[in-house]
């Protein structure tokens, strides 16, 4: 009797903690009813300890539940930092444990929410510079969304959560993941002109010009009419030395955009350092035919007539004292170009009086052109500006 007596008893015990924690369960969800959180964590975390509860499909749902309900008060939220993390969890455990579980809709509701929720969580310390924040964030919101299309057969073109997701690993000067990132939103046909600059930065950073190059002309190529796109190309030829190369490339953006004048005063720099001043004068010409009020163009037309006049002195510099006839002959050249530029670097004075630059070359003008006013009035506007 006594060995009967304590077999019934271990079944008693036994089925009395199988219904204890099956009542975990049901005392959880009553607790997130009322909005009691501390009760409702503590029961449902202890029925997922449970070998029964805690490979049932409903425990983890009802703890995803409870989790995404804190997120939403804003004081319990505070002192739940692991909600988020916790609820997205909960929901993936339950669709593991059971696909097709009652729950499916619900759940695919509740980690829409999460998705959203995270990617708004890395809006704030994105603009507060806080980039690992930032990143982990819409790294989530990412990788969120491209469960929900995978388990639910979602169609949801995640866009921004990666792309945001991509910028923060460029400001942690994570490069790689960042390539990765960009060119996952052009796999999925997402075209931005932004990838295309974004990825050929990355690869600058990372010193693949080659590369770099590659991504920027098929972005060009994809968006001829972006202005954003075909300076950053300029500016990657523009930044080597082969010369030949980026004037090529700057005819090639002129022919495209005719009436763009900061492409004609950048040719003009280029022909001036490969000596042809004659063209050099040329796109500067057009330029301010194009925009007369360009104070780009009359600054480098001014400066190419100055710099031509210094490269005279310096040769009259190095003469003999006996070539007085030879010395005559270049500071005439040379006093003929200074006043040639003087005009051009006066109307570019007009449209930027603030250029340090320009004063500068105004004040060696006057005093060698003898315009003892001017050299006055320009001494004034330096010492202002110091």
């Amino acid at each position: 009797m006594k060995k009967i007596f304590f077999s019934i008893s271990l079944f008693t015990l036994s089925f009395s903690f199988a219904f204890s924690q099956s009542s975990k369960v049901v005392s959880a969800f009553n607790y997130l009813k009322t909005g009691e959180f501390d009760n409702a964590k503590q029961a449902i975390n202890e029925a997922t300890q449970d070998p029964k509860t805690g490979a049932q499909a409903k425990t983890w749902f009802y703890r995803g539940s409870i989790y995404e309900a804190i997120l939403g008060d804003t004081n319990f939220a505070k002192k739940s930092p692991e909600a988020l993390s916790e609820a997205v969890l909960s929901y993936k455990k339950a669709m593991e444990i059971d696909p097709k579980n009652q729950w499916k809709t619900e759940i695919q509701q509740g980690l829409n929410d999460c998705s959203l929720i995270s990617f708004n969580d890395g809006v704030a310390p994105y603009n507060r510079k806080e980039y690992q924040m930032a990143y982990d964030n819409f790294s989530r919101a990412a990788s969120l969304s491209s469960y929900l299309n995978t388990t639910f057969a979602q169609e949801n073109k995640d866009t921004f959560a990666t792309l945001y997701a991509g910028h923060a690993a460029t400001k942690l000067k994570r490069f790689d993941e960042s390539i990765v990132l960009y060119q996952s939103l052009l796999d999925k046909n997402i075209e931005k002109p932004d990838l295309y600059q974004n990825m050929a930065e990355s690869y600058m950073a990372k010193g693949d010009t080659v590369k770099a190059r590659e991504i920027i002309s098929k972005g060009v190529k994809a968006y001829p009419g972006d202005k954003g796109l075909m300076i950053q190309e300029l500016n990657m030829y523009l930044s080597g030395s082969d010369y030949n190369a980026s004037i090529a490339k700057l005819n090639e953006a002129i022919a495209k955009n005719p009436d763009f004048t900061p492409l004609y005063v950048q040719l003009g720099n280029l022909y001036e350092q490969t000596k042809d001043t004659a063209n050099a004068r040329k796109n500067y010409e057009i330029a301010i035919a194009k925009d007369p009020t360009n104070f780009d163009s009359y600054y480098r037309m001014g400066a190419l007539y100055y710099n031509q006049a210094v490269d005279l002195n310096n040769q009259m510099n190095k003469l003999d004292l006996k070539a007085q006839k030879q010395y005559d002959v270049l500071k005439v050249k040379r006093d003929a170009l200074f006043k040639q530029a003087l005009p051009f670097l006066e109307k570019a004075h007009n449209y930027d009086a603030k250029d340090k630059d320009t004063l500068l070359a105004l004040k060696e003008l006057y005093a060698r052109l003898n315009m003892m006013e001017k050299l006055a009035e320009t001494k004034k506007k330096l010492e202002a500006l110091n």
